[in-house]
């Protein structure tokens, strides 16, 4: 970089130089100055050029000097920037200060030989002068005289120059622009051998200087003298050499062999810095003093010689790469900061016995040095002195050493300017460390990342050790005596992987976080007696710690301290500590025993949770808080000792201890929370918890040796699953307050007998007793308004439940299966029975007083794949109010014999009453306007349904199996019937008033084999298949005259069945309708028919007529078989096709009239002949035709149409 300082003293004389302003003396040249004058001639007698004589002349360009001129004034041609040679004679002894400054268009000038004196800024900014010919006579170049002579080449020999001033060829600053000009072009200076003094800046980036004369009796170099001249390989001995000042050589890239004389010399800071070609400095001997940063980024590879040092300062030998050894410390006490930084190649420093401090970074990146063994005397090690020294090995017995810096030898991370955050790396291959027992302080890093350290010395004095000191030392085995140490900071041994065991704590008082974490091998933690504070994670992944000593002063156990430490058997005396902090002791699954821990207050979440191993707790007298899952999953915990302070007990507190046997006395206790004592197996008994007032959800979750649990007389809610699967609990007694009771909170009691009265009981959760099997009664519900389902579903000895006239709804399942329940509190209130709610109650007889009663679930008396219906129920009271019944709300109560009012029901819903075999009476149905499929299939002792004026739809199946049911009401709103709706219904004998009914669906009336008249209107437009199967009384089936479709079977076996009236409107007619019909003799007009098919009258055998076939076109196979009574069928004109056995056995069939359409006979007419055994049957057929033709080929008798 280029000079401030540089540009303040030349701006500065500058300044000066333009103000001074003198008068031309009498015997002068008087030339005004800033004339336009081009050349001048100096008048002969002229002895002097006066101050500024010329000054400013810009058009000047050449002047000629005579031989009586001695001396030329200051500023005398000042700003002549157009003159461009002089030739002064060699008269001039003496040239003033700014003499030509500014000349910037001199090229040459001549006739220095006997001047002696060069002033200050003399040819300043003669940036185009190339040659000032001899200089021998002179003896001082004055400050800035050459300053910004950019095109200067060489400077002759000047034997008797003693001096050479501040910036003499150093920059200047042009008054136009700015700019700065250097002498970058001077190359060579002769023979200066006598110079003495060469000031600050003399040569300051003279880029090209690469011969310099020399300089044997140089005593000073001020400051940057030579700076920044690059191409400078030799200066020759400075033999005489005092002092070279600051910067003297700074970045002279070329500079490669120094030879230093003199005595008692003096090198300045960064004197030599950046000479990276600097690979020889002789005559150190002679040096007493070297400034920071000296030789900083040299080349040398070896140094010795400094035996006259004392202390090698900051950044000496900083970033000097190939430097390999350094010799003759004998007498160095001290290395300063960075001293050594960045010397790669250094691999050994010999006798430094003496030395007594390492300064900060005094080693850093020496990544070549191996070892380090004389330092017997050093008492300080700075930050991050050793920091990168990756080859180090072993450092040596330091026994008087009382401080190591912070990152001394470990990582650390910095702030540089340049570069960001740069993270030095440790001494990673540092094995080992000697004696260190006078060390008090270990500083933050000091040892971080030392992977392959192993050993460190004594540490016995050590009194304080800094944050991360040996975090991450993986391969550190033991660490040497602790006795004194009283502070160990944060993260001290983090990751000390191969540590096994550390001791000589016992002045400790505090541990900060993390302090051992992640030391993975330590197994014993010696005595921390005096440890009255320890932090976060301290022994976090610790996971071979099995031992924990004395910690009697420590006030509180932090959250996580031994954190899943898994083979830690055992921790010391905690007598002082008031609370243990969450996780504090989780998963330390081989925990056997804790001291004393009788102060301890407070107890946190998961604390001791899943330590298997703990068998009992310590006494607790002063223990008031338990969190939640403190103990969860120690499985081996049979008791807790007493815990009659304790006022909150959290949730999960005790889950799953598996082997816990009692629960002491809780009597502070007002809450036992979510899961407090969930799976406590093994638990028998819980003592006295008369403060408590809730008991949360699965507070006793399969608790099942759980047998009695204390006074509950304050009680007043337990919440869901409060004593799930408890199923060896016995008795729950004193519970005058309890107000709620939570969904399945006894759930799974399997031996519950008895429970206190609950005459304050307003709620009572779904499934809350669901499962009681031995619960037989249930006492004083005096204040509960509902039952939730499944409230009392299972409770199979259950004989009686007593609730009053508030109780306004029973819940779905409520009592389900309740095979003993027998007597029910009053129903009077209750409006609703929701779905299934005493399904399977197969000992309940009667339910009375449902006045009130709005509406039914479905199966509330019915049954499941699990369970019977209500097989014992003979009766139900009236139901005025009644609005909905859900389905199957009655199915399968095999006893039922009496239901009463129904008056307000609208609907009989699916299998409402299906299989109530015994049923029968059913109240008034008179608002019911549908029976839905099933209502009451299979209720054979069912013999009258009245008052069904009001119904519009019966579904199928709705009254099958009703063998008994003998009459049924008025249906003449009836709309639509279900198939088999009356199906099997043997009893049924009428029918009546069907006179909104349009079809009748399959199988409707089937196998009413005592049904004799259905009272049909002309609405009826079909009637399903089979509908009247097996009717065999039936007589009369009214009015069909609308008719247009009759399916399959509609009267089959109908045997009693004489006369069907007219059909004008059928269209389709079943096969086998009225097969079997053995009485019916007549068959009204069926002249819409177009088909008769297969068997559609066969056995009809005393049917003697038959309405107009005259639209018939197929008569099928046995259409008419075996009608023997059959005389004839006058017009079948439309007829085209009679099949096999159509007219079979027709033994009294005479005629078959007008048969002009027929052509087809059966697939086999001679085998399966339509008329096979029909012996006087005449066929009236048209002459030619196809029927002519088989009645002749068949020996038919025939006769022809007459038109």
């Amino acid at each position: 970089m280029k000079s401030k300082k540089l540009l303040t003293i030349t701006l500065t004389s500058l300044l000066i130089g333009s103000c001074l302003v003198l008068p031309a003396l009498a015997d002068s040249a008087d030339a005004p100055s800033g004339g336009n004058v081009a050349t001048y001639e100096i008048s002969a007698n002229v002895k002097r050029i006066d101050e500024y004589a010329f000054a400013n002349s810009t058009s000047l360009v050449s002047v000629k000097i005579p031989d009586s001129v001695t001396a030329i004034g200051d500023y005398a041609f000042s700003g002549c920037t157009s003159l461009k040679e002089i030739m002064i004679p060699s008269s001039v002894t003496e040239i003033g200060a700014h003499a030509f400054d500014g000349c910037t268009a001199l090229v040459k000038l001549q006739g220095l030989e006997n001047v002696t004196n060069l002033s200050d800024f003399t040819f300043y900014n003669c940036i185009s002068l190339q040659d000032v010919g001899d200089l021998t006579s002179l003896r001082s170049i004055g400050e800035s005289a050459f300053a910004g002579c950019k095109s200067l080449t060489q400077l002759g020999d000047m034997p008797h120059l003693k001096s050479i001033g501040a910036s003499a060829f150093s920059y200047s600053i042009s008054w136009d622009d700015g700019t700065e000009q250097y002498c970058d072009s001077l190359k060579r200076i002769g023979d200066i051998s006598n110079v003495e003094q060469i000031g600050d800046l003399a040569f300051y980036y003279c880029e090209s200087l690469a011969e310099i004369g020399s300089l044997q009796h140089v005593i000073t170099i001020g400051e940057s003298a030579f700076s920044y001249c690059t191409s400078l390989e030799e200066i020759g001995s400075l033999g005489n050499i005092e002092k070279i000042g600051a910067g003297a050589f700074y970045s002279c890239k070329s500079l490669n062999t120094v030879k230093i004389g003199g005595n008692d010399v003096r090198i300045g800071v960064e004197a030599f810095s950046g000479c990276n070609s600097l690979v020889n400095i002789e005559g150190l001997s002679n040096v007493t003093s070297i400034d920071s940063g000296a030789f900083e980024s040299c080349a040398m590879t070896t140094i010795s010689g400094l035996t006259n040092i004392s202390a090698i300062p900051d950044s000496a030998f900083a970033g000097c790469s190939n430097l390999q050894s350094v010799e003759g410390l004998e007498n160095v006490t001290s290395i300063g900061a960075y001293a050594f930084s960045r010397c790669y190649a250094l691999e050994t420093l010999d006798n430094t016995d003496n030395v007594t401090t390492i300064g900060a970074y005094a080693f850093r990146d020496c990544e070549s040095l191996t070892s380090m063994e004389h330092l017997s005397n050093v008492t300080s090690i700075g930050d991050s002195a050793f920091v990168g020294c990756t080859s180090l090995v072993r450092v040596g017995d330091m026994p008087h050493l009382e401080s190591i810096g912070d990152s001394a030898f470990g990582v650390s991370s910095r702030w540089l300017p340049d570069e960001g955050m740069s993270k030095d790396y440790a001494c990673a291959s540092l094995e080992s460390i000697g004696d260190l027992s006078s060390v008090t302080s270990i500083g933050e890093n000091a040892f971080y990342q030392c992977t392959s350290l192993k050993t460190v010395g004594s540490l016995s004095s050590v009194t304080f050790i800094g944050a991360n000191a040996f975090k991450q030392c993986t391969s550190l085995q033991s660490i040497g005596e602790l006795g004194n140490v009283t502070r160990i900071a944060y993260g001290a041994f983090y990751g000390c992987e191969s540590l096994t065991s550390i001791s000589g704590l016992e002045k400790l008082t505090v541990l900060n976080r993390e302090t051992f974490r992640n030391c993975k091998s330590l197994k014993t933690v010696g005595d921390l007696s005096s440890v009255t504070s320890i932090s976060d994670k301290v022994f976090d992944g610790c996971t071979a710690l099995t031992t924990v000593g004395d910690l009697r002063s420590l006030k509180a156990v932090p959250d996580k301290l031994f954190y899943c430490l898994k083979d830690l058997l055992s921790v010391g005396d905690l007598s002082s500590a008031t609370s243990i902090g969450k996780d504090a002791f989780y998963g330390c699954s081989k925990l056997a025993s804790i001291g004393d821990m009788s102060n301890v207050r407070t107890i946190g979440e998961y604390a001791f949770s899943n330590c298997k191993a703990l068998t009992s707790l310590p006494e607790l007298p002063r223990l008031n808080s338990i969190g939640s899952s403190t103990f969860a999953g120690c499985t081996a915990l049979t008791s807790v000792g007493n815990l009659t302070n304790v006022t909150a007990l959290g949730t999960c507190a005790f889950n799953s201890c598996k082997a816990l046997k009692t629960i002491g006395d809780l009597s502070k206790v007002t809450s036992i929370g979510y899961s407090t004592f969930g799976f406590c197996t093994a638990l028998e008994s819980v003592g006295n918890m008369s403060s408590v007032t809730s008991i949360d959800s699965y507070a006793f979750e399969g608790c099942s040796s759980l047998v009695r649990v204390g006074n509950m007389s304050n009680v007043e809610s337990i919440d869901s699953n409060g004593f799930v699967n408890c199923s060896a609990l016995e008795h729950v007694d004193e519970l005058d307050k309890i107000t709620s009771i939570g969904q399945y909170a006894f759930m799974g009691c399997t031996a519950l007998k008895s429970i206190g009265s609950l005459h304050n009981l307003e709620t009572i959760g779904k499934g809350a007793f669901n499962g009681c099997s031995a619960l037989e009664h249930v006492d004083d519900l005096y204040s509960l308004t509902r039952l939730e389902s499944g409230a009392f579903a299972h409770c199979a000895s259950l004989i009686s439940v007593d609730w009053s006239d508030k109780l306004t709804a029973i819940g779905d399942n409520a009592f389900i299966d309740c095979k003993l329940l027998v007597n029910l509190g009053d129903l009077s209130s209750v409006t609703a029975i929701e779905h299934f709610a005493f399904a399977g109650c197969s000992s309940l007889e009667r339910l009375e007083h449902l006045d009130n009663l709005v509406s039914l679930g479905e199966g509330v008396f019915g049954y499941g794949s699990h369970y019977t219906g209500c097989i014992s129920l003979k009766s139900i009271g009236d139901m005025p109010k009644l609005e909905s019944m859900g389905q199957k709300c009655f199915v399968s109560c095999t006893t039922l014999e009496t239901v009463g009012d129904l008056s307000s029901l609208k609907e009989i819903p699916y299998e409402a009453f299906d299989g109530c075999t015994s049923l029968v009476s059913i109240g008034d149905l008179n608002n019911v306007e549908s029976i839905a499929n099933e209502a009451f299939s299979n209720c054979s002792a069912l013999e009258h349904v009245d008052k069904l004026d009001k119904i519009t739809s019966i579904g199928q199946n709705a009254f099958k199996g009703c063998t008994a049911l003998k009459s049924i009401g008025s249906l003449h709103n009836l709309e639509t019937i279900g198939q088999g709706a009356f199906s099997g219904c043997s009893a049924l004998e009428h029918v009546d008033d069907l006179y909104s009914l349009t079809r009748l669906e399959y199988d409707v009336f089937s196998h009413c084999v005592s049904l004799i008249s259905v009272d049909c209107s002309d609405k009826l437009t079909a009637i399903g298949s089979s509908s009247f199967f097996g009717c065999k009384a039936l007589v009369s089936i009214g009015d069909l005259s609308n008719v247009t479709s009759i399916e399959s079977s509609v009267f089959r076996g109908c045997i009693a069945l004489k006369s069907i009236g007219n059909m004008p409107k059928l269209e389709s007619i079943g096969m086998q309708c009225f097969m079997g019909c053995t009485a019916l003799e007549t068959v009204g007009d069926l002249s819409s028919l177009k088909e008769i098919p297969s068997e559609t009258f066969d056995g009809c055998t005393s049917l003697v007529s038959i309405g107009d076939l005259s639209n018939v076109t197929i008569i099928g196979s046995y259409g008419f078989n075996q009608c023997k009574k059959l005389t004839s069928i006058p017009n079948l004109g439309s007829l085209e096709r009679v099949d096999q056995f159509a007219f079979s056995g027709c033994e009294s069939l005479a005629l078959l009239g007008n048969l002009r359409k027929l052509t087809s006979f059966g697939y086999s007419p001679f085998v399966n002949s339509p008329f096979h055994n029909c012996p006087n049957l005449v066929l009236e057929v048209l002459p030619d035709s196809a029927a002519e033709q088989y009645a002749k080929d068949y020996n038919m008798q025939y006769t022809y149409i007459t038109e």
